[in-house]
């Protein structure tokens, strides 16, 4: 979110479009663009619209410019469909949609590795950490308000923090580089019994809850099982200084 109070509005632009004719049918010729920057006045805290005046190629390129150097310092490039929130620091946070994944697990489980039904998720990367929660929300995106609840699998702290072994995670790279590294490194380590246990989900332990899981075609992953969190997707992004 932007502050008011620090971006104070000073100026919009207004884009016409208008599209040629195509002498193909069902299909859209090249279109012709007009832009106009109109200035803006407040009067008794309502902004007011002036009058316009044709964008200059030379301001144009100002304003890309200035976009392109702020996006670069932030470091997050294009931010990809799925992030929920990026701050100037470098912090990300992301979901993923409900699907099913490979599961590695150590030896220590007692159970094979295979394919397995998986909630949506809640990814946050703050600094060098990683944190990871279970959510409701199958494929479609979280809102504000949709619930958090604990991820139901091992290598997981209390708080959500996952506990990646070797695994560091820097700010370098874009946001879609940066979620792709900490997704691969998340999937691809092997999960292993000395964090989790009965605490983790409703109604027995993760191993009970994943024999049940692994490996079974057709399977589904019962989100009544679920602990919760505590507190909302909201909550935590707000408290997170996202």
């Amino acid at each position: 979110m932007i502050p008011d109070e620090d971006f104070p509005l000073r100026e919009i632009l207004a884009v016409y479009v208008q599209d040629e004719p195509s002498p193909h049918p069902f299909q859209r010729g090249p279109s012709r663009i007009y832009v106009e920057a109109h200035g803006v006045s407040v009067t008794r805290g309502k902004p007011v619209l002036l009058a316009g005046k044709p964008l200059s190629v030379r301001a144009a390129r100002r304003l890309a410019k200035a976009l392109d150097e702020q996006t670069r310092t932030a470091g997050h490039g294009m931010l990809p469909e799925r992030i929920l929130a990026a701050s100037p620091g470098g912090d990300l946070a992301w979901w993923a949609p409900a699907c099913r994944r490979h599961l590695r697990l150590a030896g220590d489980i007692g159970l094979t590795s295979g394919e397995a039904p998986m909630p949506a998720l809640l990814f946050a990367l703050k600094g060098a950490r990683l944190f990871v929660f279970a959510l409701k929300t199958g494929g479609k995106r979280p809102q504000d308000k949709a619930k958090l609840f604990r991820l139901p699998l091992w290598n997981c702290h209390v708080d959500g923090g996952m506990c990646m072994g070797s695994a560091r995670f820097g700010r370098d790279g874009t946001a879609a580089e940066r979620m792709a590294e900490a997704e691969g490194a998340f999937w691809s380590s092997d999960f292993c019994a000395h964090l989790g246990g009965g605490d983790r989900v409703r109604g027995g332990t993760l191993s009970a809850l994943w024999v049940t899981l692994i490996g079974v075609k057709g399977s589904r992953f019962p989100l009544g099982r679920l602990l919760p969190q505590g507190g909302t997707v909201g909550d935590y992004l707000r408290r997170e200084g996202f």
